[in-house]
């Protein structure tokens, strides 16, 4: 797999688990995907990945380490997802394995989610 394939992979298998690809239908970095998972903040989704075993980030490469919505997503208008957005980036040691277990761990938190906002 080349890496554009394998964020294409991860990507279309997300949004059956709630994600929101932002900016896939343009031209963009083959290894860099920026997604939200609704009402789950970037910064508990950056934990618990985390947690999993996976560095993502809340925001662009540009504001590394600081807590703040991503100004990106805000200036596109779409403030409404700026607060759940984050940024996975693909190296080049990425394998279809790596995939696969991301998508495990997003498939546990957004079920864990789920059920918490069904709770409510």
């Amino acid at each position: 797999f080349v890496i554009k394939e394998l964020r294409n992979v991860m990507e279309e298998t997300l949004t059956q688990y709630g994600a929101i690809i932002h900016s896939n239908h343009v031209p963009r970095l083959a290894n860099t995907s920026c997604l939200s998972m609704p009402n789950v903040l970037a910064q508990n989704q950056v934990m618990a990945f985390d947690i999993a075993g996976f560095a993502v980030s809340a925001g662009s490469a540009c504001s590394s380490g600081k807590v703040s919505d991503s100004h990106v997503l805000q200036a596109m208008g779409l403030h409404a997802h700026a607060q759940y957005a984050i940024r996975v980036s693909l190296g080049p040691i990425t394998s279809s394995q790596d995939i696969n277990a991301f998508i495990q761990a997003w498939k546990k938190l957004y079920d864990r989610t789920k059920e918490l906002r069904h709770a409510c």
